[in-house]
């Protein structure tokens, strides 16, 4: 896995709260 990837899973996770 990338840490490009996990930021933007990081996000998309915040924003689907």
């Amino acid at each position: 896995m990338n840490q490009e990837f996990n930021e933007k899973t990081c996000k998309y996770e915040i924003q689907r709260s």
